[in-house]
């Protein structure tokens, strides 16, 4: 396991997906990929709803690969079902697009452990019905920004 400790310092999420990136050395490329976009929404998520610290840990196995990001923070993680013309919101979909599974975990003590698996197929089995989250189309919305009225 690989892990990195990060506290609420403005290139924390740079930190990670480099982190992560080098952890997954002999990953298959789309594998890395897919985690660096996971850990830096869950490491996101972390600086501006958690506490610090926030400690980011990687595993490399047979079957893919497994992120966790633990942060101090009380409150677990809220997936937007709709975030509309939000400029945020969507990062836990995107993280259910591109994992196998994903939870949340409490950490004794306080605090939680939000963990994502990987698959090494790059086929990913979002939570609930499949068809239910169309990844493109938060992609076009990210890249489109708010419609000016």
């Amino acid at each position: 396991m690989h892990e990195l400790s990060l506290g609420l310092d403005r290139d924390a999420v740079a930190q990670a997906r480099k982190f992560t990136v080098a952890a997954l050395g002999d990953a298959p490329a789309s594998v890395a990929g897919d985690a660096e976009l996971v850990v830096a929404e869950l490491v996101t998520n972390a600086v501006l709803h958690g506490r610090p610290p926030i400690t980011v840990r990687v595993v490399q196995h047979a079957q893919g690969s497994r992120v966790e990001v633990v942060d101090f923070g009380p409150r677990p993680p809220v997936r937007i079902r709709d975030a509309g013309q939000a400029m945020t919101g969507r990062g836990l979909a995107l993280v259910a697009a591109l994992s196998s599974e994903w939870g949340v975990e409490q950490v004794e003590g306080g605090g939680k452990v939000i963990w994502a698996e990987i698959p090494a197929n790059g086929v990913a089995s979002p939570h609930g019905d499949p068809t239910a989250f169309d990844l493109a189309g938060v992609l076009r919305e990210w890249q489109d920004g708010p419609q000016s009225a």
